[in-house]
């Protein structure tokens, strides 16, 4: 019965000895799966800050382009009423010119 009882713990040991070297098994594989799903959030953040740069350069094209649009818009109203003023004042000229002649 001594030998029957010691053979039972030895076994109920070697069953828990088993068990946490699965557990330390598991662990360690639980452990390699953060690590690469660290890795992959890594590479994914390094293309978000890229896209994150490229659309704050985008925003930044867009305003300057408005801001060129604004000032292109008030140099072609003054260039049209410089047009205008020269044209009027072509006109007055022929009209003084047809005037003292006639």
């Amino acid at each position: 019965p001594v030998d029957a009882s010691l053979a039972a713990d030895l076994d109920a040991i070697k069953n828990r000895h088993d068990g946490v070297i699965k557990i330390a098994e598991d662990v360690k594989l639980l452990q390699e799966s953060f690590q690469d799903l660290n890795t992959l959030v890594s590479d994914q953040q390094e293309d978000i800050d890229h896209i994150e740069t490229r659309v704050v350069q985008a925003k930044d094209a867009v305003e300057a382009g408005t801001t060129h649009l604004e000032v292109a818009e008030k140099h072609q109203k003054s260039a049209r009423k410089k047009q205008c003023m020269l044209l009027f004042c072509c006109l007055l000229l022929v009209g003084l010119i047809f005037g003292l002649m006639g």
